[in-house]
């Protein structure tokens, strides 16, 4: 299904609320088609640990609306990484040892799990830092991609 929305108007802020408006009444017209479809596929959500790495620190909370796999999980730092870090992923705030790596020296670096992570729309999802060496200061910005499909 698509909607024919426009061109988002390049004018006053009174035409992009408009704009939006009018959006909004066309997707609430063609609800019952989004809503019966349901969220199906394969998606990411990113998370960002601010302020200074700490070793189990816990971060990243949240709650997949219609349950999910959790099969993969990108780190990225705002610096070269001076040390090893790893973050693992928590399910209702339990270890469950998918650990995600950024080896010394990378900016990024994805880590594809053996086998993939089962959540209920129920289940608490929320990482946890690993290890980072000691020596990360605040402001380095760890941001965590987790790929998730249903």
């Amino acid at each position: 299904m698509s909607i024919e929305l426009g061109d988002v108007p390049n004018g006053t802020l009174q035409d992009l609320i408009r704009w939006c408006q009018i959006a909004r009444l066309k997707i609430l017209e063609n609800s019952a088609d989004v809503i019966t479809a349901g969220i199906s596929g394969k998606f990411t959500i990113s998370f960002t640990h601010g302020g200074a790495l700490v070793d189990e620190n816990v971060f990243g909370v949240f709650y997949f609306p219609n349950g999910a796999y959790v099969t993969k999980m990108m780190l990225f730092i705002g610096e070269v990484a001076d040390s090893t870090v790893t973050v693992d992923f928590l399910k209702n705030d339990v270890e469950t040892s998918n650990i995600a790596t950024l080896a010394t020296g990378v900016v990024s670096q994805l880590t594809t799990f053996a086998t993939s992570t089962q959540f209920g729309v129920s289940d608490k999802f929320s990482l946890k830092v690993k290890s980072c060496g000691g020596d990360f200061a605040p402001g380095q910005m760890l941001t965590a991609v987790v790929y998730w499909e249903t």
